[in-house]
C-alpha cells in the first residue's frame, strides 16, 4: 500500500447518471484525495450515515459489506474523490440513488497502485467497460506529471462508452472501439492494441515510411515504455500476451468481488502462475501482467 488507509465521513457533492445504469459520485474527503494514488480503490458503505444512529443499525445491515470502487478522478484542489459505477447489484443501485449533502462511510485509499519508473515517457492505456475507471485518474495523473498518453478503450456499443469524454484533456493519443461499431472502430481493444504494437515494432525496426530507424514518429509519440490496463480478465490476458511478445512491460489492474478491501475475507484471491495466490485487495489491484494468471 502507498499509504495508510484512512476512514472517512465523506459528502456526497455531486452525482450523475447516465447510459446503461452508469453513475458517478463525487465525495469530499480529503484525507482519502491526497493520499490516493492512480489504481487504488475505495471501499464505500452503500448506506447513508444518519447522525446519531450506527452506521450499520441504521440500515439493519442490510446490504452489510462495503462495495468497492476505483478511484476515478481526484480533482483539482485535492478534496474530493470521483467514484464510477455501475447499478448493477443491491449495493451499488442503493448507492446510485445518493442525492448531494449526503454523507456515506469512505475507507481508503486502499491497494497497491500502478507504478511509473523515471525513465519513462509514454505509457499506453487500455480499458474495457468499467474497468476505465482507474486509467482515467492514471492518465490525468501521469499527463500532468509529464509523460505522454495513448489510450485505447473500448465498449459493447456507444450506449456503453464512459469515461472517454474526460480523455481528450490529456491524451495525445485517443483509439475509441465499439465491438458493434457504433462508436469509434468496430472491434475489440486487442484489436487495436495488436495494430499499434506491429506499427510501432515496425517502425523502430526501419519499417516505416520515410522515418529511418526513427520510433519517435509511432503514433507521433515515442516508444511505448509500458502498458497500463484494466477490464474483463479475458481482455487482461490477451494484453498482457500481446505485451510480452512485444516486449513491452505491462501493468494489470484486477477486478474482484471484495468484501473487507484489507485481506481478511479473502473473497478476491487471484491465482498466480507458479500456483499460490494473491490478494487483489493487498498485493493488488495493481499486478506485474506475469504476477497472475487470468486464465481462471
Amino acid at each position: 500500500m502507498a499509504d495508510d488507509p484512512r476512514m472517512e465521513n465523506a459528502v456526497v457533492t455531486r452525482v450523475e447518471r447516465f447510459g446503461r445504469n452508469f453513475f458517478t459520485i463525487a465525495l469530499r474527503a480529503g484525507e482519502i484525495a491526497r493520499r490516493a494514488e492512480p489504481g487504488q480503490f475505495v471501499m464505500v458503505a452503500v448506506h447513508p450515515l444518519v447522525p446519531g444512529v450506527n452506521e450499520f443499525a441504521q440500515a439493519g445491515w442490510d446490504p452489510l459489506l462495503r462495495r468497492p470502487f476505483s478511484i476515478y478522478r481526484v480533482n483539482g484542489t485535492q478534496e474530493e474523490i470521483l467514484l464510477l459505477g455501475q447499478a448493477v447489484g443491491r449495493g451499488s443501485q442503493i448507492l446510485a440513488a445518493a442525492e448531494p449533502g449526503q454523507v456515506y462511510s469512505v475507507l481508503g485509499p486502499l491497494g497497491r497502485p500502478f507504478h511509473v519508473e523515471r525513465a519513462w515517457k509514454h505509457l499506453l492505456l487500455v480499458g474495457g467497460g468499467a474497468g476505465v475507471a482507474p486509467l482515467v485518474f492514471a492518465g490525468e495523473r501521469f499527463a500532468a506529471q509529464g509523460l505522454s498518453v495513448t489510450v485505447i478503450f473500448g465498449f459493447r456499443n456507444a450506449q456503453s462508452v464512459i469515461g472517454w469524454e474526460t480523455t481528450s484533456a490529456w491524451a495525445t493519443s485517443r483509439h475509441l472501439v465499439t465491438e458493434d461499431g457504433s462508436a469509434g472502430e468496430k472491434g475489440f481493444v486487442t484489436d487495436a492494441l495488436k495494430r499499434l504494437l506491429a506499427e510501432q515494432s515496425k517502425l523502430a525496426g526501419g519499417g516505416g515510411h520515410g522515418h529511418g530507424h526513427d520510433p519517435a514518429h509511432a503514433y507521433g509519440h515515442a516508444r511505448f515504455d509500458a502498458i497500463l490496463a484494466c477490464g474483463p480478465n479475458v481482455m487482461l490476458k490477451a494484453t498482457a500476451e500481446l505485451a510480452r511478445q512485444a516486449g513491452v512491460p505491462c501493468q494489470v489492474s484486477a477486478e474482484r468481488t471484495m468484501g473487507c478491501g484489507f485481506g481478511v475475507c479473502l473473497s478476491c484471491v487471484l491465482p498466480r502462475p507458479d500456483g499460490s495466490y494473491a490478494l487483489t485487495c493487498q498485493d493488488g489491484p495493481v499486478f506485474a501482467a506475469e504476477e497472475v494468471d487470468f486464465s481462471g
